[in-house]
């Protein structure tokens, strides 16, 4: 409630505060420690209350911007939790899958290639057999089709990648090796 006397200039207010008296005494004495009036102490409070709230008060904007970018933030983790995150699992389970359907000579190659490898590091000796990689094998190494390596064998390119037709087979499966291997 403000109240408006007589002696008082026109912009100027009196007004009158419900508070638990011992906060008041205590106010009070913090004030003359401080050495200022209650009427400093109070304008002051005020206008840091103001300035707080002011919507154009940069402080204001900060703390409005943080707020919504924990919004945003809230809103992503649970969109991601809902929807991405089970597609991408399920993406992974589809690869995983068709990796296998589409490979599935390829682990027995290397639990052969492995074993090799492993008699390798117990005796010292690597076979060169170890290297050789069919079309197929070779192919996705380069990043290519196994026909485009047959073809690239054919027309004498392959050298160009570092590999050449080692002259061994697997039945009717040219075997490929790198050509810094000895013949």
């Amino acid at each position: 409630m403000v109240e408006q006397f007589d002696n008082l200039p026109p912009n100027q207010a009196v007004i009158a505060l419900n508070l638990d008296r011992e906060l008041w005494l205590r106010f009070q004495t913090r004030c003359q420690e401080q050495g200022k009036t209650i009427t400093e102490v109070l304008s002051s409070l005020i206008h840091q209350y103001l300035e707080e709230n002011n919507p154009h008060n940069p402080q204001s904007l900060r703390d409005l911007e943080e707020l919504i970018i924990q919004y945003l933030r809230g809103q992503i983790e649970f969109h991601f939790e809902q929807y991405f995150k089970t597609q991408i699992i399920d993406l992974i389970k589809h690869s995983i899958n068709e990796y296998f359907q589409t490979d599935l000579e390829q682990p027995i190659h290397s639990v052969i290639e492995s074993s090799s490898t492993e008699e390798a590091k117990t005796t010292g000796f690597e076979p060169v057999e170890a290297y050789l990689k069919t079309a197929k094998e070779l192919g996705k190494i380069l990043g290519v089709s196994a026909p485009y390596i047959t073809t690239l064998n054919r027309i004498g390119e392959l050298k160009q990648w570092g590999w050449e037709d080692s002259g061994q087979r697997r039945g009717k499966t040219i075997l490929y090796r790198p050509i810094n291997l000895p013949k």
